[in-house]
């Protein structure tokens, strides 16, 4: 097994973010000329995704999903094969250039989900944030259901419950179930997320701003409001637990540097169970970690070369690419480069874990 090259060109329709900007076309994936409108907001690229809604498409032409399904075990590794039974991990780039709705997720096996959906974990990896661009993270200490609920009955603005938290690039944030969220404008992220596989992933919307919007999905006075799952956000929302600043400090992750060599500088972004995450950026070569599943690679900027023994693939700036578990002593070779690797790791068994 080998590792392969996806299509570049994965976007969800306009209408669906009418939050998008234009820095994942303009900027991250401009070199590749894509046949796209530079005029069109694009708002979300899904990368590595077998999700039915959009699932990724290798070089070949096959979907992922499908070269996935024809040998689980050389894909995902056996222990991951045999949990999910198809790839957990779906990846994205999302250019926020105005607010995104405030929402949550529900857990994975949540009781208000219907039969062919999933919640999901998701994290929150800064790729750019423009001068005083936000997120908001959970409720400030001591909001509670009722004062949320009483809030949106009235109309009144979510956001003023909640807790704002300016951000940089470079930062990192874990969006476990059950937490009220929004990306605010000026934010652009890598999302990796942990998906039930063969499943639509859900998100309840409590509030958008109080935007309305025309038949196109452009934002327009005297619009159409999205729909909104009030009652479902409220019931899938974790009301115990930290608040206010607390609860961000738990969400909030700190890059760790991990040892490496000359002008090659790694991260490691995220160690958990639901996902793991590094950032390699500079110049020099390394073997990728061998984590026993599928990883994700998403060049972020220069270039970068993946080898094995017998072969070698490209990646240039907006480029993605998976390496199956199967493949063996795969190296990356960065040339002032920055590349993303994700994946979601198989459940480890227990004592601590071990990492190459």
């Amino acid at each position: 097994m080998i590792p392969q090259r996806l299509r570049p060109d994965n976007f969800t329709p306009p209408e669906r973010t009418p939050w998008g900007g234009r820095s994942i076309v303009g900027r991250l994936k401009v070199g590749l000329r894509l046949d796209v409108d530079p005029e069109v907001p694009v708002g979300e690229s899904w990368e590595v995704s077998t999700e039915p809604s959009f699932p990724s498409v290798l070089d070949s032409g096959e979907r992922l999903v499908d070269a996935v399904a024809a040998d689980l075990a050389g894909w995902l590794g056996t222990d991951v094969a045999a949990e999910h039974g198809g790839s957990p991990l779906l990846v994205k780039v999302i250019d926020a250039a105005e607010h995104l709705s405030v929402q949550v997720h529900p857990a994975e096996d949540h009781r208000l989900l219907a039969e062919g959906e999933t919640g999901k974990t998701e994290a929150w990896i800064v790729l750019g944030a423009a001068p005083g661009a936000r997120i908001y993270l959970g409720f400030r200490e001591g909001v509670d259901a009722r004062q949320v609920e009483a809030c949106l009955t009235s109309g009144g603005a979510l956001s003023a419950l909640m807790n704002e938290v300016f951000v940089r690039e470079g930062e990192v944030y874990l969006i476990r179930p059950g937490l009220a969220h929004a990306l605010g404008a000026g934010t652009t992220v890598l999302e990796p997320q942990r998906v039930r596989p063969h499943r639509r992933s859900i998100t309840y919307r409590y509030w958008d701003w109080n935007r309305g919007y025309d038949e196109r999905g452009r934002v327009a006075d005297g619009g159409t409001p999205r729909p909104l799952h009030v009652a479902e956000a409220l019931a899938a929302t974790s009301w115990r637990g930290p608040q206010g600043e607390a609860l961000v400090a738990t969400a909030r992750r700190e890059p760790v540097a991990l040892p490496s060599g000359g002008r090659l500088v790694r991260w490691r972004l995220l160690d958990e169970p639901e996902l793991w995450a590094e950032r390699w950026e500079g110049t020099g070569a390394a073997p990728l970690p061998r984590l026993g599943t599928l990883m994700a690679l998403v060049c972020l900027d220069g270039a970068v070369e993946i080898a094995w023994d017998g072969g070698t693939l490209a990646l240039a700036a907006g480029q993605s690419a998976v390496v199956p578990a199967g493949a063996g002593g795969v190296r990356a070779s960065l040339d002032d480069a920055h590349l993303a690797l994700c994946c979601v790791p198989p459940t480890p068994a227990p004592g601590p874990r071990a990492r190459v």
